[in-house]
């Protein structure tokens, strides 16, 4: 099966290209440019400390195929087979501090980035839903670290909504607050 590392990586591409500042960066002359191209830099541990290389184009990409790219691109980072091309020219980084069992984590923001997304591990909780009725579900927090230079909380609330309601129309018991 797939993780649902793919499934928030794609929602999150959604995300961007509805508030696509999250997908810029600003210049040492104060200026922003927005990138017209989704590259998501993926963090992954390795012995040696922790990488991000990038998927190029990542909202290109159908969910399977994205899998097989952050398969092939941890594979190729945890062997230290990671080339130059490899680590350039991300626009906004996913990281999964989840693996670690984490519960909520805060990202720090790698420059020049707008914005990065830590998801941490998906665990059983009860919610209230329909009827007040109390059920266990599959709960994962995500938090965005962003930078309020070139964003507002409005657009990144907006973000944040726009990934949660992608990852819940997937139809997986993966809820997001």
């Amino acid at each position: 099966g797939i993780s649902y590392v793919p499934f928030v990586m794609k929602a999150v591409c959604e995300g961007i290209r509805k508030f696509p500042m999250l997908n810029s960066s600003w210049t040492e002359d104060n200026k922003i440019i927005v990138k017209k191209r989704i590259n998501l830099g993926i963090a992954v541990a390795t012995d040696a400390g922790l990488v991000v290389p990038t998927i190029y184009d990542a909202d290109q990409y159908t969910l399977a195929s994205l899998a097989k790219q952050v398969n092939a691109l941890a594979q190729r980072a945890r062997s230290n087979k990671l080339t130059v091309q490899d680590m350039q020219n991300s626009t906004f980084v996913v990281n999964n501090p989840g693996v670690f069992g984490t519960i909520i984590s805060v990202p720090i923001i790698n420059q020049p980035h707008a914005g990065i997304l830590s998801m941490d591990a998906v665990v059983k909780r009860p919610v209230v839903i329909e009827d007040d009725a109390i059920a266990v579900r599959s709960m994962m927090y995500l938090c965005l670290s962003f930078d309020h230079r070139i964003l507002d909380g409005a657009g990144a609330g907006g973000f944040l909504q726009a990934v949660r309601t992608k990852l819940q129309a997937y139809g997986r018991e993966i809820d997001v607050y």
